[in-house]
């Protein structure tokens, strides 16, 4: 599984890297916008005509947890009520524990479905664990990763070695052990030599 801090991306990839994700998990085409002044809104789609569900994405990584609350209660909140959605969902960079969860989606009651509409860095990496054609898309990241990488460098060698392991596992449901298996099995345990010949 994927464990990345993110801190390679910078603000508008992260926000790409947050859409994407979320687009693939939830099925949905989430629109974008261009970098700028968003009001609150980094992208969104609309559940119904007039449910429109908006995500937020903070890259907060050198602020830290308690710089990204004051910020949230004492801006994001202001915004999130003026634009109404049938739906607000925040996602960070930041590790986030339950507690953290909790007090983000009580900030933004009733916009949030509940805590599962706060993404944080480890839920982050478990949809990139999900969804590895994300993880490609978004280079940076598997760049600075030596398993990623390694994987995808030593990728003909994996195929090939799980084919041939396929490959032994199909044949072995085949083999019979024999009286030549139980002689040959004394005779290496005795000599510790043991000579094959035949097919």
């Amino acid at each position: 599984m994927p464990s990345y801090d993110f801190q390679v991306l910078n603000d508008k990839e992260f926000e790409v890297l947050a859409a994407d994700l979320l687009s693939e998990e939830l099925q949905v085409r989430i629109e974008r916008f261009k970098p700028g002044r968003d009001s609150g809104v980094d992208g969104r789609w609309f559940a119904s005509p007039n449910r429109e569900v908006v995500i937020q994405s903070k890259h907060w990584v050198r602020t830290g947890y308690a710089g990204l609350l004051r910020y949230l209660r004492t801006i994001e909140c202001a915004k999130v009520r003026s634009l109404r959605p049938s739906r607000y969902i925040m996602v960070t960079s930041l590790p986030l524990s339950r507690q953290n969860k909790k007090e983000i989606a009580k900030i933004f009651s009733p916009f949030m479905l509940g805590e599962s509409d706060v993404f944080g860095q480890e839920d982050l990496n478990d949809l990139l664990g999900r969804h590895l054609e994300v993880e490609l898309r978004h280079y940076k990241l598997w760049l600075a990763s030596s398993n990623t990488l390694g994987l995808i460098l030593n990728n003909a060698i994996i195929g090939r070695s799980r084919s041939a392991l396929q490959e032994m596992l199909a044949e072995a449901a085949l083999y019979v052990r024999t009286s030549d298996f139980t002689n040959a099995m004394r005779q290496l345990n005795s000599l510790r030599v043991l000579l094959l010949t035949g097919e």
